[in-house]
């Protein structure tokens, strides 16, 4: 950066100059676009490194006005504007790009060019911030990359990105996130086939009228399953000589089994998602499952544990933390001492493993002990998801009294008010 001239240098420190050539190549075609280039350090930073394609090009956009309502005001005074023109031409690919000096919103007005890679860095103002991010998303090609600066400069701007991200919920994924923020834009047809979601509901008509209430409340349609009586299968095997009492938890782990069959014959999705009826639900669940759908690819897991039986918090009960996502999220491996199958989330092998393996046969000559906590979610490269997505309700049958106890103290420790009532 040494031939360049600058009086500031944001640039210098911010994440993006260190990060981006993890997520985009410098040897493919690109078509940037810049909101905000003050100097231009970042406009020089994309030209010598992202413009060398011979057909890659960039459009800078800054009107380098000194109204009273830019946040930049005291600096624009200075020679900001010179500067920019004079690091543009210094550039190694200066001849590849184009400027505007015109506001971002005049800009978009007339703009019909898609991006691959969007840089916003215009005015920090909340109003400006979101309709720059909105105009910006809609000329963003799908696989494309959007990175905001100065997502923690203010507590106003970063409300600003974070309800953006709300509005857009499962059309994006995270890649970054710290001072800075960068989404990739995934494709309608990669949200639609992302997941598919299950709900167990095995006779009883008031917890499924429940589910049904929470999920119109979160604008989530889940495939409720309901079963008047076991499948079939828990016949057979009674009938082949296993003891009657099983019955219930063969039940529980073979109507699990059909909605895996079910998952893996009609749907084309990625990921199955299995719940049982007593559980409250995220609010933000349609906001959260893409990215920690993501983070289930990026760890190689075939198993993840949304919902469970914890009274205590996961570093409390010994679990071995694995990973921290870009929201915070913690990812646990975890042993046999973690009960609950309330929510877990498969991949379409994972359910065709459980599928190919669990046959009747397979069930009479095995020893190994057929209930639905102590397979689906404890086989396979596993973990659990901290917080959860969902939680029972607490609200269990029987007189054991350590078993109610446990479950009602669960409850507690994990229900709050980000999930639904």
């Amino acid at each position: 950066m040494e031939k360049y001239k600058y009086t500031q240098t944001w640039f210098l420190q911010v994440e993006i100059k260190d990060e981006l050539l993890n997520f985009i190549s410098d040897k493919d075609e690109h078509n940037i676009l810049e909101i905000g280039c003050f100097e231009g350090l970042s406009s020089v930073f994309f030209s010598d490194n992202l413009l060398n394609y011979p057909s890659s090009s960039m459009i800078c956009v800054d009107p380098f006005l000194t109204i009273n309502n830019n946040d930049h005001n005291e600096f624009l005074r200075g020679e900001a504007e010179a500067n920019f023109d004079y690091n543009i031409s210094q550039s190694k690919n200066f001849t590849k790009i184009t400027v505007y000096k015109t506001t971002s919103d005049d800009f978009f007005l007339t703009n019909d060019q898609t991006f691959d890679f969007i840089y916003v860095d215009g005015c920090h103002l909340p109003d400006f911030v979101s309709r720059d991010m909105e105009n910006s998303f809609k000329c963003l090609k799908v696989n494309g990359i959007m990175w905001m600066d100065d997502y923690c400069k203010t507590t106003e701007c970063k409300e600003a990105m974070d309800n953006f991200l709300k509005l857009h919920i499962n059309q994006y994924t995270i890649i970054h996130k710290g001072y800075q923020l960068a989404i990739k834009k995934l494709s309608p047809i990669d949200n639609e086939s992302c997941y598919e979601i299950y709900v167990l509901s095995y006779n009883n008509c008031e917890r499924e009228e429940r589910m049904i209430k929470r999920f119109n409340e979160i604008k989530i349609t889940p495939n409720i399953c309901s079963f008047k009586e076991n499948d079939n299968r828990v016949r057979i095997l009674i009938e082949n000589g296993v003891d009657k009492s099983h019955a219930g938890g063969l039940g529980c782990f073979f109507n699990f089994l059909k909605l895996m069959e079910d998952f893996y014959a009609n749907s084309s999705k990625e990921f199955g998602i299995f719940l049982e009826n007593d559980v409250f639900i995220k609010k933000q669940l349609g906001f959260d499952l893409p990215n920690v759908c993501y983070n289930l690819k990026k760890l190689n897991l075939d198993v993840l544990l949304i919902g469970y039986l914890l009274d205590d918090t996961p570093d409390a009960w010994g679990l071995t933390l694995l990973h921290i996502d870009e929201f915070g999220n913690k990812y646990y491996d975890f042993g046999d001492n973690v009960y609950g199958t309330q929510g877990f989330i498969l991949t379409r092998s994972q359910a065709k493993y459980f599928i190919d393996k669990y046959t009747i046969d397979y069930v009479l000559d095995t020893k190994e002990t057929i209930a639905a906590d102590w397979i689906y979610t404890k086989q396979g490269n596993k973990a659990l998801l901290y917080p959860p997505l969902v939680v029972e309700e607490g609200i269990i049958e029987g007189n054991h009294y350590g078993q109610v106890s446990f479950h009602r103290s669960c409850k507690e420790f994990l229900y709050n008010d980000s999930f639904t009532s």
